[in-house]
């Protein structure tokens, strides 16, 4: 009777007990990382499905407003700064100027604000690079995201190899 024997016989066969809880334990973890390494690829999925349509959306949106407001300002602005002067220059005649610091204000600002809601006007482009901006972002998410997920089905991966061959 060896050594080994003995050890045993005094345990009475809790070594081999442990063994094959051990082994129970290794193929339950090989089981479950098998399960978090498939579940990874659904995530990734959902994660640039949704990033694609918020930036979708967004853009869309933005496009919408965009043109809605630059139609209104490219078609109708004239009428607008038309009629604000036409006030301004009724009030100035009939008050003989005492109110021309409020209604030339009033006739400046409102000429601004149509001229920076016109298609071509700084406003606009930065609506332009604003949405392009949006677009990028949800790429670079999209991108995190499948990153994320290969790492994590990596890790799985790893997991899962590293508990067969505890097995």
């Amino acid at each position: 009777m060896g050594l080994l024997d003995s050890i045993k016989g005094l345990f009475g066969g809790t070594a081999d007990k442990a063994t094959e809880a051990a082994t129970k334990a290794a193929a339950s973890a090989s089981t479950a990382a098998d399960k978090a390494k498939s579940s990874t690829a659904g995530i990734t999925e959902q994660a640039k499905g949704a990033a694609g349509v918020a930036a979708a959306t967004a853009s869309t949106a933005a496009g919408q407003a965009k043109e809605a407001v630059t139609g209104v300002a490219d078609a109708h602005g004239d009428k607008v700064t038309g009629a604000v002067s036409s006030a301004h220059a009724y009030v100035s005649d009939k008050t003989g100027g005492k109110l021309d610091p409020v209604t030339g204000a009033v006739d400046a600002l409102t000429t601004k604000a149509v001229t920076s809601l016109q298609s071509d006007s700084a406003a606009t482009k930065a609506a332009d690079t604003v949405s392009d901006a949006a677009s990028t972002a949800a790429g670079k998410v999209a991108d995190t995201a499948q990153k994320a997920a290969d790492t994590v089905s990596d890790a799985a991966g790893t997991v899962a190899d590293a508990a067969d061959d505890a097995t």
